[in-house]
């Protein structure tokens, strides 16, 4: 996930790039600025066998890559949108396409974020990575592979809360015990970008330090369409 936060009212420090990149921040003097996130989730994360097809062999770099397609050649255009006149993007675009030989190839749109713009920009974005994949193999032959992508993208006038602020917030909470707090603080978070593996696992572990533990194991199922593998061992380990 990467950030971008352009001040809109005087802030007291500029923030940092993304999930991927994130930087911490301090609170600002203003209570306004505009924040843009980009994170991604899908089964092209499944990368622990070496026989499945991956982005480089490096799932960060996948992240990167989007993200520098989005800031470098949409970003421009959520700006003309009147980014500073408080209008907000908080969309999920989800793709299936295959890889064949180190190619993307019949993408298709399978969740629409609702937004024209947004669509067509995961799609660009995506096809932006053909040529950079390693193929998947079988008795070491080639093998096309289909992959599901998730791509979330906020861009948003926000308060004096970033999410990476909303998450170590909520892990302070959770250190003394405050889980009522630090659910508020996740579920912050998870506004800002509801694809956050780790917001979500946090949540989760929360509820069950209340006892909630049947609603922490929902909060985790609805999270299985993503097939991100630190959830799934999470269910295992206490939703069985």
């Amino acid at each position: 996930m990467r950030r971008l936060k352009i001040t809109v009212i005087i802030c007291c420090q500029f923030l940092l790039p993304l999930s991927i990149l994130m930087l911490n921040s301090t609170k600002c003097f203003s209570q306004r600025y505009t924040e843009s996130y980009i994170s991604i989730q899908g089964t092209y994360d499944k990368v622990r066998d070496a026989k499945r097809a991956n982005f480089a062999r490096n799932n960060f770099l996948l992240n990167r890559q989007f993200s520098d397609q989005f800031f470098n050649q949409f970003f421009p255009s959520f700006i003309r949108m009147g980014a500073f006149k408080n209008i907000t993007i908080n969309a999920t675009t989800g793709l299936t396409f295959t890889i064949v030989k180190n190619n993307v190839d019949s993408i298709r749109v399978i969740k629409s974020s609702g937004l024209s713009l947004i669509d067509s920009a995961t799609i660009s974005m995506l096809r932006s990575t053909s040529g950079k994949w390693t193929p998947g193999k079988i008795n070491d032959s080639t093998v096309e592979e289909s992959i599901t992508l998730w791509v979330h993208i906020f861009f948003g006038v926000v308060g004096d809360r970033s999410l990476g602020a909303c998450i170590k917030s909520g892990n302070a909470y959770m250190a003394t015990e405050d889980y009522k707090k630090a659910i508020k603080e996740y579920d912050k978070a998870l506004y800002y970008d509801e694809l956050n593996t780790n917001a979500m696992k946090q949540k989760g572990l929360a509820l069950i330090k209340m006892g909630n533990k049947s609603e922490a194991c929902a909060l985790w199922k609805s999270f299985e369409q993503y097939d991100n593998p630190d959830i799934s061992t999470l269910l295992k380990e206490n939703c069985q």
